[in-house]
């Protein structure tokens, strides 16, 4: 959960609106949005998780005529309290949580305001920063639990003329639009770990003990490029032979980060895959926290610049 302080990643997203029941009207983003900022300024975006140990709160909402940016809050209580070290001597300090605390980390989700598509009104673009523990899946799980709090839409259904209560819901979801050649071709692959679930039923004659899957690491040379690429095909051939349906390629892209993609050994063309594209923002009027309270405005002007160029 290490943050720079001069720099943040961000991935390129789109924000799917659907209605529920089917039935009814769309409702878009501009029709819920607004909801939103009344929730986070009421003070009421909490979202619980893990028995209360971990929470993400939506801490501001700003909304201007081309963009709306969103500031998540992440706190985890059962996380280690954080060390701070002195370079030269290596004397060592621990920040100790007080009651009720939790680390907490920050990230922006910075929307276009306009659809994507006049045919696709549905489907906005976006920014999601780059922060463990605010990953699409929970930033997806805590953003439908406040609109759905924050929000009572209601229609009157053609046939019966009965007037029924509706929601609005946003799905995150990267956009796709980095193949594995592209990124191996400034990154570099340094290993693998094949997994396949275990057709072992047990492992003693009572059944007590079973195996739920297996994995299979495999070390290789780092490489990079179409051999790169050659590898993670011979690879995926290897253990597909023994049986393994899942390849997690271990990779260190341009910016020196070591990521992991997954790569199903049933697909046909592997160099062909894509994966979200993750853009690098540095700060040079200021420093970001780790978790911040405000939405910090340099970041928010460059993914702004980045989105609606």
């Amino acid at each position: 959960m290490l943050l720079s302080e001069r720099e943040r990643y961000v991935l390129e997203c789109q924000i799917t609106s659907t209605t529920t029941p089917d039935k009814a009207p769309p409702i878009y983003l501009n029709k819920y949005i607004h909801h939103l900022k009344r929730l986070a300024e009421n003070g009421d975006a909490l979202y619980k998780m893990s028995n209360g140990r971990v929470a993400i709160r939506l801490v501001k909402v700003k909304i201007f005529e081309d963009v709306s940016v969103l500031l998540f809050q992440y706190t985890n209580k059962d996380l280690s309290n954080p060390s701070f070290s002195e370079i030269q001597t290596g004397k060592t300090r621990v920040a100790k949580k007080k009651n009720g605390e939790g680390i907490s980390v920050s990230a922006h989700l910075c929307i276009n305001n306009k659809p994507s598509n006049e045919t696709l009104p549905e489907v906005n673009t976006a920014l999601l920063e780059e922060v463990h523990g605010l990953s699409k899946i929970n930033v997806n799980a805590a953003l439908s639990s406040f609109i759905k709090k924050s929000t009572n839409f209601s229609y009157t259904d053609p046939e019966t003329k009965k007037e029924h209560k509706c929601n609005p819901r946003a799905r995150i979801d990267y956009n796709a639009n980095q193949n594995l050649k592209t990124l191996l071709s400034k990154g570099s692959i340094t290993g693998f770990q094949a997994v396949k679930s275990s057709s072992v039923p047990s492992l003693d004659e009572k059944g007590q003990i079973q195996v739920e899957e297996e994995t299979l690491k495999l070390r290789v040379a780092r490489t990079t490029g179409d051999e790169a690429l050659n590898l993670i095909n011979k690879a995926v051939s290897l253990v597909k032979q023994k049986q393994y349906s899942e390849l997690a390629v271990r990779y260190v892209d341009e910016n020196n980060r070591h990521k992991t993609l997954g790569v199903s050994t049933r697909e046909q063309n592997i160099r062909e895959k894509v994966f979200a594209k993750s853009e690098k923002i540095v700060l040079e009027g200021s420093i970001i926290n780790q978790c911040e309270e405000e939405i910090h405005e340099e970041l928010f002007d460059k993914m702004r610049s980045y989105l609606t160029k």
